[in-house]
Parts: structure tokens; sequence; C-alpha cells
């Protein structure tokens, strides 16, 4: 990715204390995206038909030009998720154009710096987008949305060529 620097230890624990204080863990010991996926604006989504459905380009420039020009990302932790990832696996901070956003990675959020709104995929193929706004504008460009909200682990992919 361009315009991305990887986030150390100390950055990494100042944003899942942010997100902890916004979100916080249901069981009072660790944090998980899940926590912020119960939020009431919360939309749960097939990844696979994500990717395939929704321009990444468009979703990032829509970002941009609402003035998210910079988002975090991070990534699973060991054993749980608010520990640090393994040595090979890099947080970042990014400029949201370069971003990936919710495509290509499994355990990983983005989020922009103000805790906005969160976008979580996890290890079964399906992304969370949380936040009044980000559920709109994922509506607006998805028309289809709601033929592929996440259901099963075992969802049938879309034929890609």
């Amino acid at each position: 990715m361009h315009n991305c620097q990887n986030l150390n230890t100390d950055q990494r624990h100042h944003i899942l204390k942010l997100l902890r204080t916004k979100w916080p863990p249901t069981d009072d010991t660790w944090w998980h995206p899940l926590d912020a996926c119960r939020a009431p604006e919360a939309l749960h989504v097939e990844t696979a038909w994500f990717e395939t459905q929704v321009s990444l380009d468009v979703l990032r420039m829509r970002l941009a030009d609402a003035g998210y020009a910079v988002i975090w990302q991070l990534f699973e932790g060991t054993p749980h998720w608010d520990d640090d990832p393994p040595p090979d696996v890099r947080d970042c901070s990014c400029a949201v154009l370069d971003a990936r956003l919710a495509t290509g990675a499994s355990e990983a959020i983005w989020m922009p710096c103000n805790l906005d709104w969160v976008i979580y995929t996890d290890h079964n193929q399906g992304t969370y987008f949380v936040g009044r706004w980000l559920l709109e504008l994922i509506e607006e460009l998805w028309p289809e949305w709601e033929a592929h909200q996440w259901s099963s682990p075992f969802y049938v992919r879309p034929n890609r060529v």
C-alpha cells in the first residue's frame, strides 16, 4: 500500500483504548470488534459479494470526499484481539484512497481517527459496517445489499472471472 505508515505498539494500544471507551467490551477483560458491531447501526454482510459488487475505488473516494483522509487498520492480536499481533502482521495508518477497506483481509478493522464508523471483516468472510453515516453510504453504493446479509460461513460465493 502507498501512503501507509506502520503503527507501533503504543499507538495500537492507544487506539484500542479509544475503541474500548466508545464500545466497551462485553466481558470487561478484553476488547473484540464484535463489541462495536453490537451497536444499533450495524450491518453484517457477505464479504465475497461486497468485494464483487461494490467498487472499492468509489467507496474510497466517497470517504475521502466526506473528509476521511486517513484511516487506521488494525489486525487481530494473539491470543486475544486486543493483544499485540504476531511480528509479521503490521497495523497501519493509511491514506483512505489506498486502504483495502473490507477486502482482502480476515480479522481486520478499519476506522477513521475520530471513530465515527468501523468496518470489521471477520474470519467467516463476513463484513460489518458500523455507524449510521457509513450504513447509509453502503446501502446507496450497493442496492443489492439486502440479498447478501450474512447468515452463515457457508453462504454461496459469487463466481469470479
